[in-house]
């Protein structure tokens, strides 16, 4: 499992060390190599700075790399960079760490709004990372190249989006799988069936994450499942029209990336969340749920396995060894499934 952590003086030796790694001082701004009382000075003055931040990354409990983000002249921009040491790169850890990593320097510094990356023109792997994690260049000079992450643009907008777009739907179609987008309520129901089998619902705490107007909830009641239920979403509408179908059922507007959930839950289930989202909110949607159930989580994509299939260029679309990658640093325990549907793969993520 990927985590970070902020840095403590006592590792102030592993970073020297790292810092004079030929590999990562090639890779460097600089590409010079510091001595020890450079080193010592920066340090120090480093981690007591308000303005700096330096995140060690672990994996599985070992400490294996380093983000540093830096505001320089304003509140709302800040400056990032990050390495790995030799041996840990092309394993999906980087780009979990810089997902975390984001989340983490948003809650420290709420003004921030974009994060900025300077990559030398010849350093083709870290122009490479960046960009495959959503950064998009927004200048060049002779020696560098420069990348903006914005923060807004890739969770507080996405979320406007897809509240607005599923408000508009619920309020034209009413009780019906296209409300939620579906293709037909035969497809939307077999995820359903599928979502289900991640283990012995009887009793258990149940959240249904994206629960629209509490079709999965119907679908249990119909099917004399006995569980402990709740549904939360981000559309006003689709909240207001579920509580009115089942008085009985808890149903919660939410939005958890800024108001976090307050409780664990058995199983955590989605089910077309994802559809207009992209790899971000994905990835610290579900880093964010797995620590919050007690035994799994059960979750439905779109699949890159069908190519045949004409697509909305506006969903997110996903190859399953690529999801893998990125869950298995969650846990090693994974069931995935792509047998029923050929456009679609479901992922159960156990504890």
């Amino acid at each position: 499992m990927v985590n970070i952590r902020i840095a403590e003086f006592s590792d102030l030796e592993k970073i020297f060390k790292w810092r004079n790694i030929d590999m990562i001082v090639t890779l460097s701004s600089s590409q010079k190599t510091v001595t020890h009382r450079e080193h010592s000075q920066w340090f120090k003055k480093a981690i007591n700075n308000p303005n700096i931040k330096i995140l060690i990354i672990e994996n599985n409990g070992l400490p294996v790399g380093q983000i540093r983000f830096e505001k320089k002249n304003t509140d709302n921009v800040c400056d990032v960079s990050i390495y790995l040491i030799p041996g840990e790169q092309s394993k999906g850890i980087g780009s979990i760490a810089i997902i975390k990593g984001i989340a983490f320097i948003k809650k420290q510094w709420k003004k921030i709004e974009s994060i900025n990356a300077n990559i030398r023109k010849e350093n083709k792997k870290s122009k490479l990372f960046f960009e495959r994690n959503f950064f998009v260049k927004t200048d060049h000079s002779d020696q560098q190249i420069n990348y903006s992450f914005s923060i807004s643009d890739n969770i507080d907008n996405l979320i406007k989006r897809n509240k607005e777009f599923y408000d508009f739907r619920v309020e034209v179609y009413g009780k019906s799988y296209k409300s939620l987008n579906w293709g037909s309520e035969e497809s939307q129901e077999n995820r359903f069936e599928v979502l289900s089998k991640i283990g012995n619902l009887t009793k258990a705490r149940i959240l249904d994450f994206g629960c629209g107007i509490g079709d999965l909830y119907e679908w249990f009641l119909k099917k004399d499942y006995k569980i402990n239920y709740t549904g939360i979403d981000i559309s006003t509408k689709m909240i207001e029209n579920a509580s009115k179908r089942f008085p009985k059922a808890k149903f919660i507007e939410k939005n958890i990336f800024n108001d976090p959930l307050d409780q664990k839950f058995d199983y955590i289930l989605l089910s077309g969340v994802f559809t207009y989202t992209n790899q971000f909110f994905f990835q610290e949607c579900i880093g964010n749920l797995y620590e919050n159930c007690n035994k799994a989580i059960g979750f439905n994509l779109l699949s890159k396995w069908e190519g045949t299939q004409k697509v909305d260029k506006e969903e997110f679309i996903k190859s399953p060894e690529n999801v893998l990658t990125f869950c298995k640093n969650l846990t090693t325990k994974i069931i995935l499934r792509h047998d029923y549907h050929p456009r679609d793969f479901t992922v159960f993520l156990y504890k």
